[in-house]
Formats: structure tokens, C-alpha cells, sequence
């Protein structure tokens, strides 16, 4: 919600696992809005280029990772090494075993490409004021919780949230 307020900063949610990448989701995306056919290698290019701009930032957001999504994983170190520069961050939303996996090499011994370039954040149960944002943007999309769902502790965890959310939010 932040993001969207400013003008040096652009956010692009992408749904891991889903239609071949990172990389194919915004290939995707930017031919949808072109209207002209858009490749893997001309979305990283594009990337690649928006990443080493000045003033402006892209944040790349990936959710829903899975533990065993190789090929998500590789991309995601791709795009946050240091071929891309700073126009360019990027935010995956994990559960806490996922990001073990993701931070650690397969034998557990050291940290991965991943581990030694990331900064992790817990998010816990939301606030007073989260909450009443979230069942704002939940009804935007005709998602009503019911009535007493504030003093419920489980709907203030953001999984449970979306656990209740997807298979409606995917019908939209």
C-alpha cells in the first residue's frame, strides 16, 4: 500500500511456481502491457537495464515459494547478484522452513548464494491497525470476515489470511 503512494517506486507481485518463472511472469506481463511479444531473455534484459537506473526502484516481490522450486530458487539468485544493481530489490514471502532451506546450502553446512545476500524478517500476527487495513483490502476485493473476526488471534496471522483468501482471490 506504501508503494503504490510513491513515484520512485514500483512493486510487481509475482506468484512463484505459476506460468514457467520469474523471469516468464514478467515477460508476461510486459507483452500484456504492450501489446507485443515479450521474451525471457528481453525481460531479463529489461530488468537487467531497469536495475541500473538511478532514482527509481523496482520491487520485485515473489510469493509463495516452494521448498523444492529449483528453479525459482536459481532464478532468485540470479536476480539478486550482482549483475543487477540497486534499481532492482527483491522480497520473497516464505514460511520459516522454506527460508531454512533457502538460506542454507542442501548439506546445511554454510550459507547459500541466497543465505549470504539476504536479510530475513519475521512477520508476526498483525496490529489493530494492519488488520483493519487487511479486511479493508480483503473487501475491495468482496472478501468479508465475520463479524468478532478482530478479536480472533488466528485471523491476524497473515498465512492464515491468505490460506482463507487464494481460492477466491484465484477465481477473480
Amino acid at each position: 500500500l506504501r508503494t503504490a503512494q510513491l513515484d520512485d517506486i514500483a512493486t510487481l507481485y509475482v506468484e512463484a511456481g505459476v506460468a514457467g518463472g520469474i523471469l516468464q511472469s514478467l515477460a508476461d506481463t510486459l507483452a500484456r502491457s504492450l501489446a507485443w511479444p515479450v521474451t525471457r531473455e528481453e525481460a531479463r534484459s529489461w530488468l537487467m537495464r531497469v536495475s541500473q537506473s538511478s532514482g527509481r526502484r523496482l520491487l520485485l516481490t515473489i510469493d509463495g515459494l516452494d521448498a523444492g522450486d529449483n528453479d525459482t530458487r536459481r532464478e532468485i539468485e540470479d536476480l539478486s547478484s550482482t549483475t543487477f544493481g540497486p534499481g532492482l530489490a527483491i522480497i520473497v514471502a516464505v514460511d520459516d522452513a522454506t527460508a531454512e532451506r533457502l538460506v542454507a546450502t542442501p548439506s546445511g553446512l554454510s550459507d547459500s548464494a541466497i543465505g549470504r545476500r539476504a536479510q530475513r524478517i519475521k512477520v508476526g500476527p498483525l496490529d489493530d491497525r494492519e488488520f483493519q487495513i487487511a479486511q479493508r483490502v480483503l473487501w475491495g476485493h468482496r472478501i468479508g470476515l465475520m463479524h468478532g473476526a478482530e478479536a480472533t488471534p488466528e485471523f491476524r496471522q497473515p498465512w492464515v489470511l491468505r490460506a482463507i483468501c487464494a481460492p477466491v482471490l484465484e477465481r477473480i
